[in-house]
């Protein structure tokens, strides 16, 4: 008697090879031990070659004796059809022998001989039930033997919600050698795979990680905070075996195998790729360049950024009313209410901070760095740092620890750009702060250097909104000018002995966040909405994009404007500006405007009855000098970098003409220039501004 297919259950079922062979799986049940049992068929047809009920797992002599028995079977229902024997039941109509071996077809109802199945077909037809075995799940109390987590799950741990989670059906890719085919083949069901959390930035294939991310020394990262970080081989491999079931063709027939390292490493050399672009991940809403609202989380292509919500934000208005306009300026300056701010600048330059944390990604260029100084220990410089980044970011900023060795400098930098951090902090910096390379990543959309330990050159993007804390802070160099001061001064010998109405100031934030969030946002949208009107003062040079936000609007909200402190800076913290002023002044006194050689000037200076003050200034410009007499070359250097520069009335020239190939100098009184002024207190300056 025949078996019809269409008498079996309700099977899974998949053809096998080139024949007109397949493979029929149908869940049973379960065992005595509490696992899958499931029915496996060979048929041909509509005819039934071999069945039987086994339990199939990851024992490879399991697999091997269930492949051996089928194989068994196959071959000798292919030498019965060729012999013509026509022995199909026992005649009792059972289907089935007393030894209880599955019902033989009749040989009959074959027009022709059937073609014998290969291992590596039998192969692939075991490998498909156990995929459908393991499928129908483990008993309660044991173990699952995969190690991913489900989307929940890794929003539980912290960790990336549009993680590596496999299809429920993954495509079947077999090895080959055709490199480039492969590989496209390889992306391709790398893309194919749900929210794959696989990106492209800096010419990389980047990821996002949180509680994983390396360790970095000087930098000190705030727990949990989002990473992007550049994947390498071990992790491509992982996306890449999440994304599809692989197969190795073998003697013995296809194999199950794990991606070839060589893929990966070809990925990932490509440098160009289909894969969504990552300027960053935030975890607050923003400002889009055109002055909308990202609030939705998920990818935003307009921006490029990852919107991962670390909270849940009000409506932020789309068009606010003046009532709304006023309620959020006074809920945002609520939590600084209470710092000893010097003047009404300073509590500008705090707000400042805020809305360019909050509106990074609408602001065109670098932005300023918001130096916190006081007098005093103890007067609240990091709660203040600290409630800055708490409002716009959920979290503590990330420490930078200040190095003399440019080099390391540099290297922290390049990390900074290429995990897309969002606030920096160079916490209690003692004396002078002076850095060529800090100095340049602040006017600089993006930086070129080496990756730590290898030979390859990366450039990244600097988004980062930086701050910095310490008493008495002066600048060096280039420095000053990039520097938006926030000074405390709470006029009492002991400003850690103050009582304040909130004692927990941090705790009081973290819980009041999507308010102040949704208050700042509605500032900004109010700006965009009235047209983005022109605060009409001379333009923060280098900051130009983020004078035309931040600065214009909140002087368009009628506070105080924030550049008003870097006057203050200029004039009080920029020592190499002192030094300059010094050499120009003692210059001018011994020369006048007269042209002369640097051998001269030094000769005349150190000679017996020379310009003391004159020869002080000179001397001062040679630092690794014996302090007596400064050499030419080391004082030419200082010169060619001050060429043009005005200070005090004066400034230093150098002649077309040269004396026997010496450069000749001069000092030239020029008018003085505008710019931004301040008094004593900005509430006297801010007056005078409304009435011009």
């Amino acid at each position: 008697m025949r078996t019809r297919l269409h008498e079996l259950p309700a099977a899974i079922s998949e053809p096998i090879g080139k024949t007109d062979a397949q493979i029929v799986i149908t869940h049973v049940g379960r065992d005595s031990d509490g696992l899958p049992k499931a029915r496996i068929a060979l048929t041909r047809g509509d005819l039934l070659l071999a069945a039987d009920v086994v339990r199939l797992d990851r024992d490879p002599d399991r697999r091997r004796l269930i492949r051996a028995a089928l194989k068994e079977e196959e071959s000798r229902l292919a030498e019965a059809a060729s012999e013509g024997d026509g022995e199909g039941s026992n005649g009792d109509g059972s289907g089935g022998g007393d030894d209880g071996r599955p019902e033989q077809p009749e040989t009959s109802s074959v027009e022709s001989v059937p073609v014998p199945l290969t291992s590596a077909e039998i192969e692939r037809a075991l490998l498909r039930a156990g995929e459908a075995l393991r499928a129908v799940g483990t008993p309660p109390g044991e173990k699952r033997s995969h190690t991913s987590l489900t989307v929940d799950e890794a929003q539980d741990h912290g960790g990336e919600a549009q993680s590596t989670e496999a299809p429920a059906q993954r495509p079947d890719i077999v090895i080959r050698n055709d490199l480039a085919e492969f590989a496209d083949q390889a992306q391709g069901v790398l893309l194919a795979l749900p929210g794959n959390g696989t990106y492209k930035r800096a010419r990389m294939l980047v990821r996002v990680v949180r509680e994983e991310a390396p360790k970095i020394t000087g930098l000190t990262r705030p727990p949990g905070a989002p990473v992007i970080e550049p994947m390498n081989v071990a992790h491509l491999r992982d996306r890449l075996a999440r994304s599809a079931r692989w197969f190795a063709l073998r003697e013995e027939g296809l194999r199950l195998a794990i991606p070839p390292k060589w893929v990966s490493e070809t990925l990932l050399a490509r440098g160009e790729w289909p894969f969504l672009r990552l300027e960053g991940v935030i975890e607050t809403p923003t400002l889009r360049p055109d002055g909308t609202i990202l609030d939705t989380p998920g990818y935003d292509p307009a921006t490029g950024f990852l919107y991962e919500a670390n909270a849940e934000f009000p409506h932020v208005p789309e068009e606010p009313t003046e009532e709304e306009v006023q309620a959020a300026m006074q809920e945002l300056l609520e939590p600084f209410s209470e710092f000893p701010f010097v003047a009404q600048s300073d509590r500008s330059a705090a707000m400042a901070a805020v809305l360019t944390l909050v509106g990074r990604s609408a602001i065109d260029g670098p932005t300023p760095l918001f130096a916190i100084r006081a007098t005093t220990p103890g007067t609240g410089k990091g709660l203040l740092a600290s409630t800055i980044s708490l409002i716009a970011t959920g979290r503590e900023p990330t420490l930078f620890a200040v190095s003399r060795e440019d080099e390391e400098v540099r290297k922290r930098l390049l990390t900074i750009g290429l995990e897309g951090t969002r606030c920096v902090l160079l916490d209690n910096v003692e004396g002078a702060l002076g850095s060529p390379a800090l100095a340049a990543a602040l006017t600089a959309r993006e930086i070129t250097d080496r990756v730590l330990g290898t030979n390859r050159l990366v450039t990244v993007p600097m988004e980062a909104v930086w701050l910095t804390t310490g008493n008495n802070i002066t600048f060096r160099g280039d420095l000053g000018r990039r520097v938006l001061p926030i000074d405390l001064d709470p006029n009492v010998e002991f400003p850690e002995d103050r009582t304040f109405r909130r004692q927990d100031l941090s705790r009081w934030v973290r819980q009041e966040r999507p308010r102040l969030v949704v208050a700042a946002l509605t500032l900004l949208r109010a700006f965009y909405a009235a047209g983005c009107p022109d605060h009409g003062q001379s333009r923060f040079g280098s900051f130009e994009g983020w004078d035309s936000v931040i600065r214009a609007a909140l002087v368009w909200l009628g506070l105080e404007d924030p550049a008003v402190g870097r006057h203050r800076v200029r004039t009080e913290s920029d020592t190499d500006l002192e030094t300059l002023g010094a050499v120009l002044d003692a210059w001018w006194r011994a020369f006048g405007s007269e042209p002369q050689t640097l051998a001269r000037a030094i000769e005349s200076a150190f000679a017996v009855g020379g310009d003391e003050d004159l020869a002080a200034a000179l001397a001062g410009l040679d630092t690794k000098g014996d302090g007596r007499r400064p050499r030419a070359r080391t004082v030419g250097d200082r010169f060619r970098r001050w060429k043009g520069r005005i200070t005090g009335g004066l400034v230093l020239e150098t002649m077309e003409k040269k004396e026997h190939g010496a450069a000749l100098w001069r000092v030239a009184r020029v008018g003085t220039g505008g710019g931004v002024r301040e008094s004593g207190e900005s509430d006297s300056f801010y007056s005078a501004f409304q009435q011009s």
